[in-house]
């Protein structure tokens, strides 16, 4: 059984959570307004690169945290795999701003 204070705190992060995240019907709807505005007609898109940063930052990581701290050499082929795994994330940073800020250069700049 839980304690008093994790359950309080169970409760204050259900209360702060949006409706959308709670509510698939909610989140399904919120899906439908945004299809709807021009701007922001690709919801998928944004889902989809913010999720693949996120998953190909983390390899990025691993790869400087094994360098950095768990003595892995510099070698070229571990400059190489940098250079990849920081591709895929500008590669889903480009994607999600194709449909959000179609001027590539305010993004990079």
């Amino acid at each position: 059984m839980d304690s008093p204070e994790v359950t309080n705190h169970r409760k204050f992060v259900d209360s702060v959570t949006s409706e959308a995240t709670k509510d698939c019907d909610t989140f399904i709807e919120r899906l439908d307004e945004l299809q709807d505005n021009p701007k922001w007609n690709e919801p998928q898109r944004l889902l989809t690169g913010a999720i693949g940063i996120c998953s190909e930052g983390g390899e990025l990581l691993d790869i400087v945290k094994k360098l950095l701290f768990q003595g892995k050499q510099p070698t070229a082929e571990l400059r190489v795999k940098i250079k990849s795994e920081l591709g895929d994330v500008m590669w889903y940073g480009l994607d999600i701003g194709r449909d959000t800020c179609r001027e590539y250069q305010k993004i990079i700049w």
